[in-house]
């Protein structure tokens, strides 16, 4: 019973996540038991997400609001045009906070997998050999512009810089100006760095537990992972 419960939570698992390979694991128990540890983490993202998007990003429009009134009864603040901007401020800490998840995560698979297989094999190592791909520091994708924009965050103080090869959506970004994203951005941000997660930890368990064709399978999963 607790094993026919554990094959329908793994399936709705790969439904919400959009994934697909299902078929190939639901007959490994073990590879199944496992899942409930990648359950846990994505639902790590979800809740970072509620916790701006409902939270934090609303109170800061509030706080935004406040206090653009006072500043526009400034001669000072109107001539030099003066903003309140926490919101902007919130959501790039929003990003420091999701690239601080994904890292916990990466750092928890690597202890998780190392108790689960008496050998050590270096993921991060196959994988970007394979397929292109740095686990450990994402090369490419939603990965690398969460990363990018955290360490702008910490060493530029939130501006975006064109020194350290800015993702896509920054190449012609003004120079010199402050990081500014909306909510709705960052909330498909969070989704899609979810997706890389679930991605990264099927992809390494499927690997780990030698699973059949598990390569041929992946080739289609990573491709999916560097479009993310």
């Amino acid at each position: 019973m607790i094993q026919m419960h554990a094959i329908e939570a793994a399936r709705k698992f790969f439904e919400e996540s959009n994934v697909s390979g299902f078929d190939k694991i639901k007959d490994n128990p073990q590879l199944i038991g496992r899942l409930f540890f990648g359950i846990y983490s994505s639902r790590q993202f979800d809740a970072l997400k509620y916790l701006y998007l409902e939270k934090f990003i609303p109170e800061s429009e509030k706080m935004d609001k406040g206090v653009n009134i006072e500043l526009k009864k400034s001669e000072v603040s109107e001539l030099l045009n003066l903003q309140s901007k926490v919101k902007y401020e919130t959501i790039r800490f929003g990003y420091v906070s999701l690239y601080h998840k994904y890292e916990n995560f990466i750092r928890e698979l690597y202890r998780y997998l190392e108790k689960e297989f008496s050998e050590k094999i270096d993921i991060n190592k196959l994988i970007e050999k394979r397929f292109g791909f740095n686990i450990m520091k994402p090369n490419c994708g939603i990965g690398y512009k969460v990363a990018w924009i955290c360490d702008c965050v910490k060493h530029q103080n939130g501006i975006a810089s064109k020194r350290n090869n800015p993702p896509k959506e920054f190449m012609k970004y003004p120079k010199g100006k402050e990081i500014e994203i909306e909510p709705d951005e960052f909330e498909r941000d969070c989704d899609t760095l979810r997706t890389l997660v679930v991605y990264i930890f099927l992809a390494t368990n499927m690997l780990e537990a030698s699973i059949p064709d598990s390569l041929n399978l992946l080739e289609p999963m990573f491709d999916k992972i560097k479009e993310l």
